[in-house]
């Protein structure tokens, strides 16, 4: 049973990473970078809830303003910094930090999730060596090892975030 619930979650996050990279790939497609720099902040000037308020001109000049996530554990948001500013073409009132952790931290989130459940769901495939083959014993840890890092990593990037 515990096989089939493996594979069930892996699946699922598996095919939830690939849709949200294609979204991710269709708003790069549409998007244009450029340099925002920092005119407030809001939510207070440090700690994990402050967003900083970004101003930057669009391709055809027009000036937006407006708060953007970002992933970084900063201790303040300095008024006049500049930030590296993707916009959409279609759409710059959406504009997102063009840095990569803020791009694809929750793609690869899910994808190690996938990979780990993958993982535990391979382990769960070899059979339990009743016989001592210690070759089959260091595969079946061997599944664990990356199934284990990849847990790991995707703890650390939640906490990170």
């Amino acid at each position: 049973m515990r096989t089939v619930i493996y594979l069930l979650i892996a699946l699922f996050f598996g095919g939830l990473t690939l849709w949200l990279v294609n979204s991710r790939l269709d708003v790069l497609a549409d998007s244009l970078p450029t340099t925002g720099v920092i005119v407030d902040v809001q939510g207070g000037s440090s700690g994990k809830t402050s967003r900083p308020v970004v101003r930057f001109t669009t391709a055809k000049g027009q000036v937006i303003e407006q708060a953007v996530f970002r992933l970084q554990h900063t201790s303040t948001w300095d008024k006049g910094e500049t930030l590296p500013i993707l916009y959409r073409q279609s759409d710059p009132q959406h504009a997102m930090v063009n840095e990569f952790r803020t791009l694809w931290n929750i793609e690869i989130f899910c994808g190690l999730l996938a990979l780990g459940f993958w993982m535990l769901f391979l382990r769960q495939l070899l059979p339990a060596s009743t016989s001592g083959d210690q070759g089959l014993k260091d595969i079946r840890v061997l599944c664990l090892v990356p199934a284990f890092f990849a847990f790991l990593f995707a703890i650390k990037m939640m906490v990170v975030s």
